[in-house]
């Protein structure tokens, strides 16, 4: 698995500079199977924090749930821009996209793997 991140900026409505990172994954036919597999495609990899949606009606909960940036697997299979208002930011997403796909690398690493055994041997201290 190799994972590609591209930044770019564009210009905003009103003037300002709007940040992207672009997240894709190159995965092997071997990888892409186990994500069929085992189902794994809707599998949430990264989240933009936020301070959370205002709990006083649906709508507004789901407007959060729809305006948060979400990274899922079948999105770095296929790709997927995530927009920011600044440096910082786009800075701390790659950095937890990064910490994500390694985590999903020991995911895919593990699926090949089951069904068989593994020993581990620790030397006294």
């Amino acid at each position: 698995m190799e994972l590609l991140l591209t930044r770019n900026q564009k210009s905003g409505l009103v003037g300002g500079i709007k940040f992207l990172l672009t997240a894709k994954a190159r995965l092997t036919d071997e990888e892409l199977d186990a994500i069929k597999k085992y189902k794994l495609s809707d599998t949430l990899l990264y989240e933009k924090p936020n301070d959370g949606p205002n709990m006083h009606s649906i709508t507004s909960m789901l407007a959060y749930r729809f305006a948060v940036p979400r990274l899922h697997v079948h999105d770095l299979v296929d790709g997927k821009t995530i927009e920011g208002k600044d440096v910082v930011e786009i800075l701390d997403a790659e950095e937890q996209i990064i910490k994500a796909a390694e985590v999903f690398h020991k995911v895919l690493t593990a699926a090949k793997s089951f069904g068989g055994e593994t020993v581990h041997t620790f030397e006294p201290a």
